[in-house]
């Protein structure tokens, strides 16, 4: 079955891509292992296999490996950043040569970027996504945190209140809730209305 694709703006051809080799805009990354690179690669092009601290911004990936899954496997706050991913991510080694697969999964982020796919996370064991929209997210270990990200908790229950009453009553309620909140915790605890400094709280 043929592929379809939602931007091909994004895709390029062989042809197209004859045509600006040896342009100093172009940039070719060749992510494949070192004995492949070795055999045959376009000339110009940079041999990156080695993801575990790499980034990448700026630039659109369609995955064509791996079942096409964009495997971005890396570590120690390694970047995603304005970046479209044109199918799936998996943020661990999903594959190696030899079984099992259990490196490159110790944290990283994902910023102002559009996922067409789910992302799973897998093994990671801590990952911060901000600005950042996609299909779905699968998987929980250890730390995740998302700011500003598609699906999100928050996301679904404010955009619930705003359908049941209205973009102004949503946020008119949000905002009586939190007041809310506090009463009721200043009625609950009362030794908390004299906390000045949070250094304080033990001994209130």
């Amino acid at each position: 079955m043929e592929r379809q694709y939602t931007r091909e703006r994004l895709l390029t051809t062989p042809s197209e891509l004859q045509k600006k080799l040896g342009s100093p805009d172009l940039c070719l990354i060749d992510v494949r292992p070192a004995e492949q690179f070795a055999q045959e690669h376009i000339p110009g092009a940079v041999h990156a296999p080695y993801r575990f601290w790499r980034g990448a911004e700026n630039m659109a990936v369609l995955p064509q490996q791996d079942g096409n899954i964009d495997v971005w496997a890396v570590s120690q706050g390694t970047f995603l950043r304005r970046m479209h991913i044109l199918g799936p991510v998996h943020l661990w080694e999903t594959t190696c040569a030899t079984a099992p697969c259990t490196g490159y999964s110790s944290g990283g982020f994902i910023a102002d970027s559009k996922i067409d796919g789910q992302v799973n996370s897998g093994t990671q064991q801590q990952f911060l996504s901000r600005n950042t929209d996609w299909a779905s997210w699968m998987g929980a270990n250890w730390n995740m945190v998302f700011v500003g990200a598609s699906n999100e908790l928050g996301e679904f229950e404010s955009g619930i209140t705003a359908a049941l009453f209205g973009t102004v009553p949503a946020v008119v309620i949000g905002g009586l809730g939190t007041l809310g909140v506090v009463a009721l915790w200043m009625k609950l605890f009362p030794p908390l209305r004299e906390v000045d400094r949070l250094t304080d709280a033990a001994r209130a």
